[in-house]
């Protein structure tokens, strides 16, 4: 019986976890086409948890609605050098000079730096947190540094406030007394928001520092610009969550990964990533993993944020 005074429109694509080339990109590509924009989307992200380990006091649960998502960027390098047998080696192999390429560039990450989002985040938590916290997180400018340098000891923690360096595949070598002429290794980089793939290749070309080795780039898609928490969308994301959780915290945050959401960036004023299902602490590992579960009053609780977005969503 609900008749919405909106459109709203639903877009399901079907290869995410492979690029969404052929899925959410021709739906945005055909919506385009109709010459329709959006005010705003919401896709996968953020979830609802205990907020503590965000430093909040224990028991205080948090639902984040990301706001940004990172670009996903991959770079493979390539060495090349003297084959032959490994009884005569040259004083540098392909794989030697690679792995020099590799350890160089894991020995020099990308500087910390707070981007709109984190900023957005720090400012949202400040108001639940102690007295030295809040006032480090309200007084930025001051304490930006020693805020950076005290995140940047957490892995998590440290991926929101740098672009990511991960080497992740490494090709050489067919037999072990055969020295190849070839060695080829893959680098994944999820690129803070401010920053573009032309920065990365860039750092990668200062860092490797040899000429030698040749750099291949990936093909990318441009996320879109951090959403706005003082825009409508967010407005009503918060307003469905309280509706439902009054007691929730909700803050901004910004997803690790990439989602379809970029595809949409030219037809969507701000772009949000939220699901409304409490994760608890025992159900990280096992995302994408075994035993990938969300219990039935999670989803339930799921459902009644969701219908709320919806009739908040299609009212003028």
């Amino acid at each position: 019986g609900f008749a919405p005074e909106r459109s709203l429109f639903f877009a399901f694509g079907h290869d995410e976890e492979v690029g969404g080339e052929n899925g959410a990109a021709r739906i945005a590509a055909h919506l385009a086409e109709r010459g329709l924009r959006f005010s705003f989307l919401v896709d996968e992200g953020g979830y609802i948890a205990d907020g503590s380990a965000a430093g909040l006091a224990p028991g205080t649960r948090m639902a984040q609605i990301n706001t940004a998502e990172k670009t996903y960027f991959t770079v493979t390098l390539v060495a090349r050098g003297e084959g032959g047998h490994s009884s005569t080696p040259p004083p540098h192999t392909a794989v030697g000079r690679l792995s020099t390429a590799i350890h160089r560039l894991e020995a020099n990450p990308f500087p910390l730096r707070l981007s709109t989002p984190v900023r957005d985040l720090f400012h949202a938590l400040a108001p639940h947190m102690p007295a030295g916290r809040r006032f480090a997180l309200d007084n930025l400018w001051l304490t930006g540094p020693f805020v950076m340098r005290s995140f940047a000891k957490e892995p998590f923690q440290a991926a929101l406030l740098r672009t990511t360096t991960a080497a992740t595949m490494f090709e050489g070598g067919v037999k072990e007394n055969v020295i190849p002429k070839v060695a080829k290794a893959t680098v994944n980089f999820r690129i803070l928001p401010g920053e573009t793939p032309d920065d990365v290749l860039a750092h990668v070309r200062r860092v490797i520092d040899d000429p030698d080795i040749e750099i291949v780039s990936s093909a990318w898609s441009e996320a879109p610009r951090p959403g706005r928490v003082d825009g409508p969308g967010y407005r009503i994301l918060t307003e469905s969550i309280h509706a439902v959780l009054p007691e929730v915290i909700v803050v901004p945050g910004m997803l690790m990964g990439a989602t379809d959401t970029r595809h949409y960036a030219g037809i969507v004023d701000d772009a949000y990533r939220f699901i409304a299902n409490e994760v608890g602490p025992n159900q990280f590992t096992g995302i994408h993993g075994t035993d990938e579960r969300v219990s039935v009053e999670s989803m339930n609780q799921g459902l009644q944020i969701h219908r709320d977005i919806l009739r908040r969503s299609g009212a003028r």
